[in-house]
């Protein structure tokens, strides 16, 4: 005679449950306090930057109202070398707010990113429905421009790059920009470029790096222009395509034709932009 056993349905309920709790022990908890740390830090960042804009302010009006630097009346050239340095000061902290607001803004935004995320930050994915919409991406920018022939020093030019467009996925963006940016160099001191812009963010994680290229032509200079960038996005909203990018960004543009060379000479700008897509 035989004897047959046959499992309760309670013991394989149980050894089911074992299985799926197993199954997930590799899956690691969100922390409530995930992202507390960057944002408060970016929060000191972006203090720092505010209180230096206002000695910046201070620094200035002091500048204006004590430079006694000019020709006397007998022409000769005098020198204020208290004025001088006063303006070496504002340089000096125009730079570090630059980068103070650079870093808090983006320290904050990760931070603001992690506090967002339902899952464990370096879990969650970005994919999806969710992710494919119209999308307007505002990015203020500060570059130095150069050509390649002239002697003179590299020209400051601030830009503010306007791109609407479509996110396909989580990875392409694909959209057309207008920037335009002020600045002194030998195309003049106003640029307006019009451009296709092509985005790809190479993972679908909060933190991706990302690359951008845009073709285009700048309508106020009468010159074609071509700008690429290497940047880090940071993504916002796990529902939507809302994210905070920063990036590395040069552009080269065909200037003015040289005569001696019988050649176009190229303008090269290279600097940094920050924005966010809404």
């Amino acid at each position: 005679m035989s004897l047959l056993v046959v499992p309760s349905q309670g013991l394989l309920a149980q050894d089911t449950d074992t299985l799926a709790v197993g199954g997930n022990s590799g899956a690691r908890v969100r922390d409530k306090d995930q992202g507390l740390g960057l944002t408060n830090a970016g929060r000191l960042f972006s203090y720092a930057a505010a209180g230096g804009c206002i000695l910046i302010g201070a620094l200035v009006a002091r500048h204006m109202l004590s430079d006694k630097s000019g020709y006397d009346i007998d022409g000769n050239l005098r020198i204020d070398l208290g004025a001088i340095l006063l303006k070496i000061a504002v340089e000096t902290a125009g730079s570090l707010s630059l980068a103070s607001g650079i870093t808090g803004l983006t320290m904050y935004g990760a931070g603001r990113a992690k506090m967002n995320s339902d899952d464990y930050w370096a879990d969650a994915r970005f994919n999806g429905p969710s992710q494919r919409r119209w999308s307007l991406i505002v990015e203020p920018d500060v570059s130095f421009g150069i050509n390649n022939t002239s002697l003179t020093a590299p020209s400051m030019e601030l830009g503010l790059c306007i791109t609407g467009g479509y996110h396909f996925n989580e990875h392409w963006f694909v959209g057309a920009s207008a920037t335009p940016s002020w600045g002194r160099s030998f195309l003049g001191s106003f640029f307006m470029p019009i451009a296709a812009n092509v985005r790809y963010s190479i993972l679908d994680r909060i933190y991706t790096p990302y690359l951008g290229i845009s073709p285009g032509y700048d309508v106020i200079a009468g010159t074609p222009c071509l700008s690429m960038d290497l940047g880090l996005r940071i993504r916002l909203v796990k529902e939507s395509s809302q994210s905070m990018w920063i990036a590395l960004t040069g552009e080269v543009q065909r200037g003015f034709y040289n005569q001696q060379t019988f050649a176009f000479e190229p303008h090269y700008r290279g600097g940094l932009k920050l924005g966010w897509s809404f």
